[in-house]
């Protein structure tokens, strides 16, 4: 019987059409060199052969894993999966990956071994290289367009493009993470690592915020500490599915997320949170970035 006090990190994935790259994604999962890993996946109504895919690969590895399980649904979206697999999972720490991206080897243990000796952190985070559709890795030149030239490079990695746009935060400063500059727009990466129990403190994730992360985010900030690890840990992947559609769905996931944020810190208990989450509500700063995000996304 696997219980929370077992060191396991639980892997959490919804997928939908990604039978493409799914077995790479996996793959990079099984490759880690952390040992007491939960594999949760849930299959979000795919129409291609995405669960006959997972059904092999549990066949062919589950000796691998000290858990693993998978849930074949109707396509319900993101939102409403990360409720279902966070609900399932059994590990100290719950990680989660998209189903076309991989990660590093070392990963899961870097990302663990901080979080497992710092007991006042509850996220912890890599960088992001990018990757196209073969896997090959590419940069942004300055003009922000794709090079696979190291010499044309200007942003080798997400964050270093982030940096730029994001000149108020500083990635290696207690500032990382705060509550006050997550309001004005989420920049934790791809391939975070954070403690299950934290999760449980804030309720979980919810229907009415269906930017599960970018709500994660701004929940655990107002409570706790994050750290970034100045390392490439993720590799996300840029391809064709990229469009606008995909950009409207997301900024409609972003739009609701924020407005009920907005509804949550409206009555808000101040006493608990951390410093910066209490001025940043109390002197209606959030209120203001929030109110100003929503009207913006309404009228794209």
């Amino acid at each position: 019987m696997i219980t929370m006090t077992t060191n396991i990190v639980s892997v959490l994935l919804s997928t939908y059409n990604r039978k493409q790259y799914l077995k790479e994604t996996i793959h990079s999962i099984i490759n880690q060199t952390f040992k007491n890993i939960e594999l949760i996946i849930i299959d979000d109504g795919s129409t291609d052969n995405t669960w006959e895919e997972l059904l092999k690969i549990k066949k062919e590895y589950k000796k691998r894993f000290v858990n693993i399980i998978l849930k074949k649904q109707r396509n319900q979206g993101i939102g409403l999966s990360a409720i279902k697999l966070f609900k399932l999972a059994h590990g100290n720490y719950c990680f989660f990956i998209d189903s076309d991206d991989t990660i590093k080897t070392n990963a899961i243990s870097l990302l663990h071994n901080f979080l497992s000796h710092n007991s006042d952190y509850v996220l912890a985070v890599g960088d992001n290289e990018y990757i196209d559709n073969n896997s090959k890795i590419f940069y942004l030149d300055k003009h922000r367009n794709h090079t696979y030239d190291k010499r044309k490079a200007v942003y080798k990695t997400r964050n270093q493009s982030l940096q730029n746009i994001r000149t108020d935060i500083n990635l290696y400063s207690s500032d990382f993470g705060k509550y006050s500059s997550l309001v004005k727009e989420n920049y934790i990466l791809n391939g975070f690592l954070v403690s299950t129990k934290a999760i449980e403190k804030i309720g979980g994730f919810v229907k009415d915020a269906p930017a599960y992360d970018y709500y994660l985010m701004l929940q655990l900030a107002k409570y706790s500490k994050f750290k970034y690890i100045d390392e490439v840990l993720y590799s996300y992947r840029c391809h064709n599915d990229n469009d606008f559609s995909t950009s409207k769905i997301l900024s409609d996931r972003v739009c609701k997320t924020l407005q009920y944020e907005l509804k949550l810190i409206k009555d808000i208990n101040l006493k608990n949170l951390t410093t910066n989450a209490k001025t940043c509500i109390k002197n209606k700063f959030a209120q203001l970035i929030l109110t100003s995000r929503i009207q913006n996304l309404l009228l794209k």
